[in-house]
């Protein structure tokens, strides 16, 4: 039997069988970060402080997710709905680096960009990061990692210890023996971290013959700063991409927006209460797609696109899930070795071989009062813009991106593409 390892923001490791484990449970480390609350009012010079030194992190991720959700959506030929949590994803494939040795850590190390994160200052930027979110007070956002070892699985002391010192992440044991009961816990931890928004990232099957878990749970609910007036929300046409039309209810109003511009895409972005996080929705441009917009989002051309307008903007309710095993994508990205099984995951434990899955669960709802996103992934081994004079019209009656970002750092937390508003989860 195989035993392997599963990071949720869901990221799969599978291995071998391994001796027994001692059965006092490792002891878990205090979190990087916990679920926040509204509090007081944002403190834009010490966002300002901690945007700083987490940039070289915010960089690695926005980069990594951008090359990640565009590789999805040019092969979305059923034009369906996608939604990517690029933290959620880096953070569980980042945990699981720390595992890795040689050419496996070096590819890894290139796919998610961590040149510029080494060992030794990983830790330090994801306590800024935290630390920025936190003070988001007029939002709740939690980004939570765990690590969960099979009883019959033998941990390296040295990952644990940075487990928990970088990444904030929690270990517990869970029975090799009773598969079902592994995931009900895991579930569990899922659920609670996503304020139940996720009850599910992995099944009995995912579990059975697994020998770690490495899981990763990122929440966010805010409110409008400017709510829609929900009286104002009526059934409009919305065009799909293979030219078929149906009704959605879309919300309106007339407001000063932040208005942004590339080359295929115009926007706006749509501020929460007292938060710098704004949830960003861009129209492509007549003879344009939404695989042209993602491709515009790197960092640099980001910072070059802002502007103020007064708007006159329509925008469809929508309430979505997205689920996916990225393994394959991911091994595309120019990283092979990490997913084979000539992998090395010795640094986490033994035995390990490489990462045989990476299960992801997105969620989001936008309606008149604001969003609510939450996102779970799983890792297993194996053994500025030009200033319109006139109110813009925007009405987002056809496929467009969205991305859920915190403005200060430019940190992507979410992003995706709506092809269909209509389409239930």
């Amino acid at each position: 039997m195989k035993h392997g390892f599963l990071i949720a923001a869901p990221l799969v490791l599978s291995g071998c069988p391994a001796p027994a484990l001692d059965s006092t449970p490792v002891p878990a480390p205090l979190p990087i970060s916990v679920p926040l609350s509204s509090g007081n009012s944002f403190n834009y010079q010490v966002a300002a402080e901690r945007a700083k030194e987490a940039a070289a992190l915010v960089t690695a991720q926005n980069d990594f997710g951008a090359q990640l959700t565009s590789r999805l959506q040019a092969k979305n030929d059923k034009n369906e709905n996608l939604l990517v949590s690029p933290t959620s994803v880096w953070q569980a494939l980042a945990l699981t680096a720390g595992g890795a040795r040689g050419e496996t850590k070096t590819q890894l190390g290139t796919l998610l960009g961590l040149q510029n994160l080494p060992d030794d200052k990983i830790g330090a930027s994801n306590r800024a990061f935290n630390g920025l979110l936190g003070e988001q007070k007029g939002a709740t956002i939690s980004v939570a990692n765990s690590v969960w070892f099979a009883d019959a699985f033998k941990p390296n002391a040295d990952f644990v210890k940075g487990a928990g010192e970088n990444f904030g992440a929690g270990v517990e044991l869970f029975p090799s023996a009773d598969p079902a009961k592994g995931a009900n816990l895991i579930n569990d931890w899922v659920s609670q971290h996503t304020q139940k928004e996720i009850s599910q990232i992995v099944s009995e099957g995912d579990v059975s013959g697994q020998s770690a878990l490495l899981v990763n749970a990122v929440y966010f609910r805010g409110r409008w700063k400017n709510p829609f007036d929900k009286d104002e929300t009526k059934p409009a046409p919305f065009h799909l991409a293979d030219g078929k039309s149906i009704d959605v209810p879309m919300m309106n109003g007339e407001k000063s927006h932040a208005y942004l511009s590339g080359d295929s895409f115009e926007g706006v972005t749509l501020p929460y209460e007292n938060t710098r996080c704004a949830l960003w929705v861009l129209l492509p441009k007549q003879g344009k797609k939404p695989g042209d917009v993602l491709g515009e989002l790197s960092g640099e051309k980001a910072q070059k696109m802002y502007g103020t307008s007064r708007v006159t903007l329509s925008l469809p309710r929508f309430d979505i899930e997205w689920r996916e095993n990225l393994v394959g994508d991911l091994a595309a990205m120019k990283a092979p070795l990490p997913f084979s099984g000539q992998a090395d995951f010795s640094a986490m434990g033994e035995p390990t071989a490489g990462i045989s899955a990476v299960l992801h669960v997105c969620k989001m709802k936008v309606d008149e009062e604001g969003t609510v996103a939450a996102a779970a992934t799983a890792v297993a081994v194996a053994g500025a813009a030009m200033m319109p004079q006139e109110p813009k019209v925007l009405k987002f009656d056809r496929p467009f991106v969205v991305a859920l970002v915190e403005e200060t750092s430019g940190a992507r937390l979410f992003e995706g593409v709506i092809n269909d508003p209509s389409a239930q989860n």
